[in-house]
């Protein structure tokens, strides 16, 4: 398995809240790149048109999204292909302005996200997380902890020249929970480079 360590945690989530991460599986990762752009969002959403597009042309190309990603499916090694080739050209639109920003200034760019579950509205990601904000403060269930501390290897050991932050909420989440709070002991605690200085949102 592509990114072994981070995926297998990912995992492991969903093995260990099997009630919270609900019917689908999560999103995995292909093998980071060090450094370039890093765009991050809060959760990927679910699209049968994505899927039909990155499966074409493969065994799973009649197997529709509802059934593949199951959550009780024995087969996860094309959740590995599906993290590489959204990234390609005419698959995701989601990821246009991304290639144009990539190409204009000439740096590889990779996407994360926070949390790995599927849904397509936010309303309904947040009370999956049980995600309660006060002011600058952010609370969120077990679940959602557990995932924003994987996302947070991610960024660390993707260690990115620039961060931009396209969603709203996961700016707010990245500028004021206590996790993300970080300098650059904290990293060289950990054995990984410090991450950019600044993040870029919109």
């Amino acid at each position: 398995m592509e990114n072994k360590r981070i995926n297998e945690k990912i995992l492991n989530v969903w093995e260990n809240y099997p009630e919270e991460s609900g019917k689908y599986l999560p999103i995995l990762y292909p093998n980071f790149k060090k450094g370039g752009i890093l765009f991050i969002g809060l959760n990927p959403s679910s699209s049968e048109k994505t899927f039909k597009k990155v499966f074409e042309g493969t065994k799973y190309q009649n197997i529709n999204m509802e059934e593949k990603l199951n959550r009780d499916s024995k087969d996860i090694c094309f959740l590995i292909r599906e993290g590489k080739e959204v990234y390609k050209e005419d698959t995701c639109d989601y990821f246009n302005k991304f290639r144009d920003i990539s190409k204009k200034s000439g740096s590889d760019f990779q996407h994360i996200d926070l949390f790995f579950f599927r849904l397509t509205k936010q309303k309904e990601a947040k009370e999956k997380i049980e995600c309660k904000e006060k002011g600058d403060i952010f609370n969120f269930n077990d679940f959602g902890v557990e995932q924003l501390k994987i996302a947070n290897e991610m960024i660390s050991e993707i260690c990115p020249e620039v961060i931009v932050v396209g969603n709203a909420l996961a700016s707010a989440i990245i500028n004021n929970y206590d996790l993300f709070k970080i300098n650059d002991k904290t990293f060289e605690k950990e054995g990984y480079d410090p991450p950019a200085k600044s993040l870029k949102t919109p």
